[in-house]
C-alpha cells in the first residue's frame, strides 16, 4: 500500500458519525448507503468541509466520486460557512436544480442521500473527471497561454451563464473549484463545488463576510463602508481574478475580512484608507500596475480584467453577458497568428500532394475526373453551408423539443361548450400565464388548435414558409389525426406584417373511454419536411423552402407535451427533467399540479427499453433523498441504434399513475464509443409507444391476486402512517407527554 493510501486509511478509520446506538464509522455508513453496486470505496482527498472518496460502480467498474460532509469542522471560516448552511446538502440542492449541468461544464450530480437528521451529513455522487484544478496546475508552475485561457474560461463562462440564468450564484469560484481537463491538445474548464451557492433572490445585504476565499472575494462586500449583497458583479470579479491567476500565477489582491486586511498582492501595500474602507484612488493605481504584469499578447485582455476588477462599482460590467462579449473579442488571436495557424492545416497541402500522386499513378484523365468530383462536392458543401441549418434539441427543464426555425404555440378547448382549457396565445402572441396542466374526463373530446410562427433567420426574401405536417395525440394511445398540416406565419426580424397566413386545422382528440385515472400527456408534433414534401412545396410556390437544410428530414422539429389529469389521481406525478448524455443519465420527478419537486414516500419508478429487454426499478425511500432526482444506467452498445425509453410511475398502492415515452438513439462520440441521447420522434413513434403502453397495462392487470391484495394492505398501512405523520406536523395531534 502506498504512503498516501495508508495515511488516507488512518484518517478515515478514526472518523465516526451519529450518537449513541447509531454511532458508527463514516466509511461503513457510506458503503451501506450506496449499496452493492459500489465497490472499493477509498478516501482520495479532504478539505475543510468535506471528504472526497472514489468507488467503482456497476459491472463495468466505472469510477465515481463520492462527496461527504466532515462531521467535525476545524477552523473559524469552515464553521462559519457551516452555520450559514454552506454544506454538501446545499450543493446538492443547487445542482439538482441545474438540468443538464454536465453539458454546460458543471460537475454533474448522479445520486445523493440526505442523512442530516440522523448523522448530520449528506452523501452525493458525481462523475469522475480526469484532470487537475487550476490551483494544482499553477502550483506546479504551468500557467496558461492565450489560446488555453480562451478555451478554459469560455467553458467556465458557459457554466456560469447556465446557473445565473436559473437565478443562482456560485459564490466561491476560486481556482480550486475550476477543474482543467486535457483532451489531446485541447483544454476544457469545469466548475466544481456548489456548497456555498445561493439563490440571487435570497441573498441579502450584509456587513459580515459573505462568500469566497480570501483571494477571490469581492472587496466591495466587506470594505466599501456599506451593506452589500453578493451579486452577479461579485461573481464576475472572482472570474476575472481567476483569469489573472491562470496567466501570472498570482492573485491581484488579498482579502481577509476577519483580520480587516485588504492589500495589493504585488507590493503588499494596503488598499484601505484611514477609516478602514477602500481608498479608490490608491486602488486604481495598484490595479493598473498589476495589469501591467501581464505578459505580452494579453494587452487587450488586460483592459477587460481591469474593468471587472475595478473597485468602483459603476465602472464594472453590468452583467456576465457584457463581460463574455468583450472577453471573446479580447482573446481572439491577431491577424498574423490566424494566418499562420491556417496555412499549417493539412487541407492546404493535401490537394497538391494528392494531385501529383494521382497524375503519376493513373494519368491525366483520372485526375480530371477526381478534380470534377471534388468540385461538385465542394459546390454542394458551399450550397449547404449557405442554407439555414435547422436543428432541434430537448431542453431538460421543459422536455419539449425546440428548434431554430418555427415557434409552435397551442390553444386547447373542450369541443362541447368550447370551454378554454389551455392557451399560450394571446392575440397570436405568447402568454406568460400558461397553465401547468389541464383536467379532462374519460370520453371527452378536445380541440387542439396549433399556431406556428417562423422565427427570424437570414433569408433572401420574406416569403412565407409552407404548411408543415402536424400531429396531436394522447401519449400511449393511437392518434386519429395522422396527417394534419399547420401553416406558418412569417415573423422576420424587422418585418412585422404577416404574409400568406394559413388557417391551421383544428385537430380533435377524444380521451379514450377506458382510460384509467392518471397523468397523461397531450402531445403535439410538428415535422421537418422530407425531400418529396420540399419538392412539392417548391412547385406550389414556396421556393424559400430550398434555402433551408433540415438536419433530420421527416422527423419532428417541435414537440409540445401538455399534462392531462384524468379522473381522481391520488398522486399526480410526472417526469420533470431528463438528462441523457455520455456522462450520466438522470431523471427528476415532480407534481403535475403544483410543480413541486419533493414527492411523498412509497412511489415506484420503473424504467424500460423494450427493444433491448432492459428494465430497472426504484422505490422512493425518504421524503428528501435521491428519490426525486434519479440516476439510472442504459445498456451499453457498440453500434448505432434507436430505441424507446419508457418511464412508468406507480403510487404507494402500486397502481400506475403515469406512463411516459421518449425516443432515444446512440451516437458515436469517437473511437467507436457510443452514447445514448434523446432523439427526435419520427412519424410512427406514437403508434410504437401505444403498443408498449398496452403491454405494460396488460402485465399490470394480470398480476397474481395475492400480490394485488398484499399491495392494497401495504398501501393502506403506509397511507395511515403518512396521515398520522402529516397530522403531527400540522399540530393536529398534540403531544400528551406530562411534565
Amino acid at each position: 500500500m502506498a504512503v498516501e493510501e495508508r495515511v488516507a486509511e488512518e484518517i478515515i478509520e478514526n472518523v465516526f458519525v451519529g450518537e449513541g446506538e447509531k454511532k458508527q464509522p463514516l466509511k461503513k455508513l457510506i458503503a451501506e448507503t450506496l449499496g452493492d453496486k459500489y465497490s472499493n470505496l477509498r478516501l482520495v482527498n479532504h478539505g475543510a468541509q468535506s471528504y472526497i472518496f472514489e468507488a467503482e460502480w456497476g459491472p463495468a467498474g466505472e469510477t465515481r466520486i463520492i462527496k461527504v460532509d466532515r462531521p467535525i469542522l476545524e477552523g473559524l471560516r469552515a464553521k462559519r460557512y457551516a452555520e450559514r448552511g454552506c454544506n454538501n446538502r446545499n450543493g446538492v440542492m443547487h445542482l439538482a436544480n441545474l438540468p443538464e449541468a454536465s453539458e454546460h461544464h458543471i460537475v454533474g450530480l448522479i445520486d445523493f442521500d440526505d442523512l442530516q437528521k440522523d448523522y448530520g451529513i449528506t452523501i452525493s455522487v458525481h462523475p469522475r473527471i480526469s484532470g487537475e484544478t487550476l490551483d494544482e496546475r499553477i502550483s506546479r508552475g504551468e500557467t496558461l497561454n492565450l489560446k488555453s485561457v480562451k478555451k478554459v474560461f469560455s467553458d467556465v463562462i458557459d457554466g456560469m451563464r447556465h446557473y445565473i440564468e436559473r437565478g443562482q450564484l456560485h459564490r466561491d469560484l476560486n481556482p480550486s473549484n475550476i477543474m482543467i481537463r486535457a483532451e489531446k491538445d485541447n483544454l476544457s474548464g469545469i466548475i466544481l463545488d456548489f456548497e456555498n451557492a445561493g439563490d440571487k433572490s435570497q441573498l441579502t445585504a450584509k456587513v459580515l463576510p459573505t462568500a469566497g476565499n480570501r483571494w477571490i472575494t469581492d472587496p466591495l462586500l466587506n470594505f466599501s463602508g456599506e451593506e452589500r449583497a453578493y451579486s452577479e458583479k461579485s461573481e464576475i470579479y472572482s472570474l476575472a481574478d481567476d483569469i489573472y491567476f491562470s496567466i501570472t500565477g498570482k492573485h491581484v489582491f488579498e482579502v481577509d475580512p476577519d483580520s480587516r486586511i485588504l492589500k495589493d498582492n504585488l507590493t503588499g501595500e494596503s488598499v484601505l484608507g484611514s477609516k478602514g474602507i477602500i481608498d479608490q484612488k490608491k486602488s486604481k493605481k495598484l490595479l493598473k500596475n498589476s495589469i501591467k504584469q501581464l505578459p505580452r499578447g494579453f494587452r487587450r485582455l488586460g483592459k477587460v480584467l481591469r474593468k471587472a476588477l475595478n473597485f468602483d462599482e459603476t465602472e464594472r460590467y453590468a452583467s456576465l453577458e457584457d463581460f463574455a462579449k468583450e472577453f471573446e473579442e479580447a482573446t481572439e488571436p491577431g491577424l498574423v497568428s490566424r494566418f499562420f495557424s491556417h496555412i499549417k492545416k493539412p487541407i492546404f497541402f493535401v490537394p497538391l500532394i494528392a494531385g501529383i500522386g494521382v497524375m503519376a499513378a493513373f494519368g491525366e484523365r483520372f485526375y480530371e475526373k477526381q478534380i470534377k468530383k471534388r468540385d461538385i462536392q465542394l459546390a454542394t458543401a458551399v450550397e449547404n453551408a449557405s442554407k439555414h441549418r435547422v436543428v432541434s434539441a430537448w431542453p431538460p427543464a421543459t422536455l419539449e423539443l425546440e428548434n431554430n426555425l418555427i415557434d409552435l404555440r397551442l390553444y386547447i378547448r373542450k369541443k362541447k361548450g368550447f370551454e378554454q382549457l389551455y392557451s399560450d396565445l394571446v392575440d397570436g402572441y405568447s402568454s406568460s400565464n400558461t397553465p401547468a396542466y389541464i383536467k379532462a374526463k374519460k370520453g371527452e373530446v378536445l380541440q387542439v388548435i396549433p399556431r406556428a410562427f417562423a422565427l427570424p433567420w437570414p433569408r433572401k426574401d420574406y416569403s412565407v414558409l409552407p404548411a408543415f405536417p402536424v400531429r396531436a395525440y394522447i401519449e400511449g394511445f393511437k392518434g386519429d389525426n395522422k396527417n394534419g398540416y399547420c401553416g406558418v406565419e412569417s415573423k422576420g426580424g424587422d418585418y412585422w406584417s404577416y404574409e400568406g397566413y394559413y388557417m391551421p386545422p383544428e385537430l380533435e382528440l377524444k380521451i379514450p373511454d377506458n382510460t384509467p385515472s392518471g397523468v397523461y400527456h397531450l402531445v403535439v408534433e410538428l415535422d421537418a419536411l422530407n425531400d418529396d414534401e420540399k419538392e412539392r412545396a417548391d412547385k406550389n410556390g414556396h421556393p424559400v423552402i430550398n434555402e433551408i437544410l433540415f438536419e433530420k428530414p421527416g422527423r419532428a422539429i417541435s414537440v409540445r407535451r401538455i399534462p392531462i389529469l384524468v379522473g381522481n389521481v391520488k398522486t399526480p406525478v410526472r417526469l420533470g427533467t431528463a438528462s441523457i448524455n455520455y456522462n450520466m443519465h438522470t431523471l427528476a420527478f415532480k407534481h403535475a399540479e403544483t410543480r413541486e419537486k419533493i414527492l411523498p414516500q412509497g412511489i415506484i419508478y420503473e424504467f424500460y427499453v423494450p427493444e433491448l429487454g432492459y428494465s430497472e426499478k426504484f422505490n422512493k425511500r425518504t421524503e428528501w433523498s435521491n428519490s426525486d432526482f434519479y440516476s439510472f444506467s442504459l445498456p451499453r452498445t457498440n453500434k448505432s441504434e434507436e430505441a424507446t425509453l419508457q418511464v412508468v410511475i406507480k403510487d404507494r398502492y402500486n397502481e400506475i399513475v403515469g406512463c411516459e415515452f421518449f425516443p432515444i438513439s446512440t451516437r458515436n462520440i469517437g473511437n467507436d464509443i457510443y452514447c445514448w441521447e434523446l432523439e427526435a420522434p419520427n412519424r410512427e413513434f406514437y403508434d410504437k409507444a401505444a403498443g408498449y403502453r398496452t403491454q405494460t397495462f396488460e402485465r399490470h392487470k394480470n398480476r397474481p391476486i395475492s400480490t394485488k391484495a398484499y399491495d392494497k394492505i401495504k398501501g393502506f398501512r403506509k397511507d395511515m402512517g403518512f396521515r398520522i405523520e402529516e397530522m403531527k406536523r400540522n399540530q393536529i395531534i398534540k403531544s400528551t407527554k406530562r411534565n
